[in-house]
């Protein structure tokens, strides 16, 4: 048997791109919860709903930032990045970007 251990949620970014409901992202950050699976809500997408109100958001960092700021994201577990340089070598813990926390 197959165990899913993340789930990485972002709405669309393109012209005609569907849009992301707010509400679908918090059902699916609850199923995770409830099946102890690590949950990334990483963008909102150029179309998002949320509280039946529309916002167009043609930037992905803005998107990126609206997800972060919905403090959606559920790590029940630590998410474990294998990244490579453009040699294939892996890139060491100490090398890899680390965001700034919000005051």
């Amino acid at each position: 048997m197959h165990r899913l251990y993340e789930c990485w949620c972002g709405g669309e970014n393109y012209d005609g791109a569907r849009p992301c409901n707010f509400d679908w992202v918090k059902h699916l950050r609850e199923e995770c919860e409830k099946y102890n699976v690590t949950f990334c809500f990483i963008e909102t997408g150029t179309v998002f709903i949320k509280d039946s109100k529309t916002y167009l958001m043609p930037k992905k960092q803005l998107q990126s930032k609206m997800a972060y700021k919905s403090k959606m994201n559920l790590s029940e577990k630590p998410i474990e990045w294998k990244l490579c340089d453009n040699f294939g070598d892996k890139i060491p813990k100490n090398k890899l970007y680390v965001p700034l926390s919000e005051n």
